[in-house]
C-alpha cells in the first residue's frame, strides 16, 4: 500500500478565462479527499462531499470549493489543488 504523499494527485482543471459555472457544477455532489498537506487532513478530516461553488475574494478568476468533511461535519472552502475527487 502506497502512502498518501506518493500517490499521484489529479488536479481539478480551472477554466482560464474566468469562472465558467455551466461546466463547473457536475462537481457539486462528489466525493474528494483532501491532500495530505493540508492541515484538516491531518487532523483527520481526509474525506468530504463538495456543496458548492465560490468565486474567490482574493484572487480573480479563481474558484474555490465549498466542502463538507465527513469526520467533523464542519464545512470549508478549499482550493481545488488540494483535493482529489475519487
Amino acid at each position: 500500500m502506497k502512502s498518501p504523499a506518493s500517490t499521484p494527485f489529479t488536479r481539478i482543471q480551472q477554466p482560464t478565462d474566468g469562472l465558467n459555472f455551466e461546466d463547473i457544477d457536475m462537481l457539486i455532489g462528489k466525493r474528494v479527499q483532501l491532500h495530505p498537506a493540508t492541515a484538516l487532513w491531518m487532523q483527520g478530516d481526509r474525506f468530504g462531499e463538495i456543496r458548492s461553488i465560490h468565486k474567490s475574494r482574493f484572487q480573480k478568476g479563481q474558484m474555490l470549493l465549498g466542502v463538507v468533511l465527513d469526520k467533523s461535519g464542519r464545512f470549508t472552502k478549499i482550493h481545488p489543488d488540494n483535493v482529489e475527487v475519487l
